[in-house]
């Protein structure tokens, strides 16, 4: 029986001394034979249809033909119903032997769960999976979940309402909305990038679960690398359902099966639920490395646990042998709590983080196979990203995505599910508190295993100050189920700024070398996808306008960087041509900074729908201009040039300084660089460049032949380490209005 790991695959089954003294032994997914039915709260529900399960009930409407897609145009408006009805999930479970459990991984939000008409279970929150122990007889299994409509907002008290009276006329929008009383993905309830579209179902894994007497429930591997060995603290939970002896057989092994070490122990258990500690020591381990440093190589370790009729249950869980710490940046910082440090110390060396944003890849849960996580995360890795901030409004992945991290070698930073609350707050009611608590331990003990996870965050944009309850909880949960990773209180915390004066503050591109922060964790420009995406969600009219807006467009300020009176296909080139200048002089900027800053994290990699967005990649997996432009800018070695951003003519003379930023741990010598203008060659150098660090190679000076762009490059011995594309033409000197900046300084005021 697997639940928690990088591979879930059942093994050595069939271990037992004869049929009739144990249960085969395993887990079974239940997605299939489920049907699903609305019903007004509190009234039986009618019209069942075959339910698509993972999934928002949506996709089952959809795939019945009684809801249009609600992604493409304005169709998501015909389906507002969905919202104020209760779903009915059923299905039959069949008869079995032994002790049976029914495993749900997600149900959003509010339920109850039943089997032959008996409640078995009640259910709040939308990430901690539930277990119930079902009896061999098998029955109807019905899962009831609430509207979306019947989620209450937070308690507010008298300060809560003055403030809001007082100062929601003033900000516009809304203070203490809804979203902030429901630990659930808060991109539902609508964001600037994604539809407001309360999800509502069973959207993460089902399975039915065999055991023996003994279960086995949790498995925790913990590791500390050494020269001459390894060690490693396996931690398991397992549920006895009467005092029994047992054998616990534990194997650790390669990825291709060869076994490493094993351990044998023999315990008395009690009835009930209890947690058992064992450790092993081995011979040193490979290290799991991020993808630019080397193999992210990963262990299997397998738990067997026997009683005298032989085996009761069994699982594994892949692990990887790393360490990760933080340290303060260099030149300054070392006044914010170590906790806040914000240099990544992965396996004892300093790490550029070279991030991106990672926001729910689609707003219908349950669309998402695999082969969607592979497409998206190999597109970021192959635009040079080694981390991924799981941001706050959006989820705890599926186990697929941080499997797919781990194998890639691809670090993520993991947000719980809590975003922004500038001058309002979560709530503080010690039910609201226990129940965050409770969704973030399972949250930590589901993902705890992964070593491409590296930090814990509590949360998008709010005061850890003001939201200190909210806080003690989450540092608390991490604590006590993890405690090997650092946490953050919130982002931004000290030491990293998210700057929109560029964007929100429409200030010019070139404010972003202005930028000081040692981490720049938020930042981008919107840009339309291409023509092709467009006529996809907008088949009716791609032109500028109501429908844009619609799907997420500011088209004000994609206006104000890109150029007025567009038609669509201008507008596209003109936005992602903005979108690809700005984020390269915010990274070029960041990285010749290198150890001062430690890292940029843009604004974002990808999309839950078709939009006009921040997204370097879109919905349907097209990559705008800004991707391409990634490659060059995000090369682990990168050679980038700072000259005055003007529209260059042919003839024009143009001094710029040099320097390359070397991300390996490996000192490069031999380097042969070189600028090029529409194929002419306009300077060449030979460098050195040391080692994890940025090496200043003074200026070069030369003259335009033509007013095309210019593309510099790095090779070594025949092999191109970088190429970097620079646009000439960009002019723009407009500063960040008055008010636009003294927003900024409120903002950053509020949250610290």
């Amino acid at each position: 029986m697997i639940r928690y790991g990088a591979a879930n695959l059942p093994f050595g089954i069939g271990m037992t001394s004869s049929p009739d003294q144990a249960p085969p032994i395993g887990a079974t997914a239940l997605l299939g034979g489920w049907e699903v039915a609305p019903a007004f709260p509190g009234e039986a529900p009618t019209g069942w249809l075959p339910a698509v399960l993972p999934g928002d009930v949506r996709l089952s409407l959809i795939a019945a033909g009684v809801l249009p897609d609600p992604l493409v145009g304005r169709q998501l408006e015909a389906g507002r119903w969905v919202e104020e009805r209760d779903w009915v999930f059923r299905r039959q479970l069949p008869p079995g032997p032994g002790r049976r459990f029914l495993v749900f991984s997600g149900i959003d939000y509010r339920a109850t769960v039943s089997l032959a008409g008996r409640e078995v279970g009640r259910h709040e929150g939308m990430f901690a999976a539930r277990r119930y122990e079902v009896p061999a007889v098998g029955g109807e299994v019905v899962v009831r979940c609430a509207a979306p409509a019947t989620l209450t907002g937070p308690p507010l008290d008298w300060r809560a309402r003055l403030l809001r009276a007082a100062l929601q006329p003033v900000l516009g929008g809304e203070l203490f909305p809804r979203r902030l009383g429901v630990p659930k993905l808060q991109m539902a309830f609508g964001w600037d990038f994604a539809p407001a579209l309360p999800t509502v179902g069973i959207w993460d894994e089902v399975t039915l679960e065999t055991t023996g007497p003994l279960a086995l429930t949790d498995l925790q591997v913990v590791s500390w690398p050494g020269e001459a060995s390894t060690a490693l603290r396996v931690t398991l939970t397992v549920d006895a359902a009467a005092a029994l002896p047992a054998e616990l057989e534990v194997q650790v092994e390669e990825a291709g099966g060869q076994p490493i070490a094993s351990s044998t122990c023999r315990w008395q258990l009690s009835a009930g639920e209890s947690r058992h500690r064992v450790a092993l020591s081995l011979p040193p381990l490979a290290r799991w490395e991020p993808w630019e440093r080397g193999v992210p190589t990963r262990y299997r370790l397998r738990a067997r646990l026997l009683t005298s009729a032989g085996l009761s249950d069994e699982r594994e869980v892949w692990f990887g042998v790393r360490t990760v710490q933080v340290a303060a940046p260099e030149g300054g910082g070392r006044a914010a709590p170590a906790k806040d440090w914000v240099r990544l110390m992965v396996n004892g060396r300093s790490l550029f983080l070279r991030g991106a944003n990672w926001v729910p890849n689609d707003a219908l849960l349950g669309r998402l196979r695999p082969e969607d996580y592979r497409q998206r995360l190999e597109q970021a890795r192959a635009a040079g990203v080694n981390l991924l901030r799981v941001w706050g409004g959006g989820l705890r992945e599926r186990r697929a995505f941080y499997d797919l991290c781990d194998e890639l070698g691809i670090l993520v930073w993991q947000e719980f599910p809590f975003s922004v609350a500038f001058f309002d707050s979560f709530p503080r009611t010690e039910a609201y508190l226990r129940l965050v608590e409770a969704e973030a331990r399972a949250i930590v003990r589901a993902l705890r295993n992964h070593p491409s996870l590296v930090i814990w965050c509590g949360g998008n944009e709010f005061s850890p100050r003001r939201n200190r309850p909210l806080v003690d909880r989450l540092a608390h949960a991490v604590a006590q189920e993890d405690g090997t990773r650092p946490f953050r209180a919130a982002s931004p915390g000290a030491g990293e700024r998210h700057h929109w004066r560029v964007w929100h503050g429409k200030a010019n591109l070139a404010d972003y070398r202005r930028e000081r922060a040692p981490l720049l964790s938020e930042f981008g420009l919107q840009a339309a996808p291409s023509v092709a995406s467009l006529r996809a969600f907008l088949p009716d009219d791609i032109a500028p306008g109501p429908d844009w807006e619609y799907h997420s467009a500011q088209l004000a300020k994609l206006r104000r960087y890109a150029g007025e009176a567009m038609n669509a296909e201008q507008l596209v080139a003109a936005s992602q041509r903005a979108q690809a200048q700005g984020l390269q002089l915010a990274i070029e900027h960041s990285r010749r900074q290198k150890w001062r800053t430690c890292g940029t994290i843009f604004w974002q990699l990808n999309d839950p729908w078709g939009a006009m967005s921040w997204s370097v990649i879109d919905y349907y997996g097209r990559p705008k201009a800004a991707y391409a432009r990634l490659r060059g800018c995000y090369a682990p070695v990168l050679v980038t040039i700072e000259f005055p951003l003007r529209a260059y003519r042919q003839g024009d003379w143009l001094e710029a300084r040099l320097w390359v930023v070397n991300d390996t741990l490996t000192p490069l010598d031999r380097l042969e660089l070189e600028g090029q203008v529409a194929g002419q060659v306009v300077f060449q150098r030979r460098a050195v460049a040391a080692a994890n660090a940025v090496t200043a190679l003074g200026s070069v000076r030369f003259q335009l032949p033509a007013t095309a762009g210019l593309v510099v490059t790095a090779r070594r011995l025949g092999t191109l380490l970088c190429e970097n594309h620079y646009d000439l033409q960009w002019e723009d000197h407009a500063q960040i209005a008055p008010l636009a900046a003294l927003r900024d300084w409120l903002t950053w005021r509020v949250l610290h």
